[in-house]
């Protein structure tokens, strides 16, 4: 079964992806920060990541570079509250897979 890893703190955001995921046939995990979550990557055995760009230890741009250099080959698509194309552009041209506004 195909493991989606979750980078998400809202609890509530996180668990609405996570059953829709689990709906799907997905296994799931979840992190609430980008530290938590480099540590779970660094296991290995993510097959595709979902990620917040604002979390409490990292915002924005960054959080996507952060993330994409310790998961390079990982499909990954950016979720955000944030309304900001030119900052889906910039994901999308660096390696995302797509980016969703929450």
């Amino acid at each position: 079964m195909p493991t989606v890893f979750i980078i998400e703190d809202s609890p509530t955001q996180a668990q609405k992806f996570a059953s829709m995921l689990e709906d799907a046939g997905f296994q799931v995990e979840i992190a609430g920060t980008l530290q938590e979550g480099i540590g779970r990557i660094k296991k290995g055995g993510v097959d595709a990541l979902l990620l917040d760009l604002t979390l409490p230890d990292s915002e924005g741009l960054k959080t996507f570079l952060t993330a994409r250099s310790r998961a390079p080959n990982t499909p990954l698509v950016v979720l955000t509250n944030l309304d900001d194309e030119s900052l889906a552009a910039v994901t999308l041209q660096q390696g995302a897979q797509d980016y969703l506004v929450k």
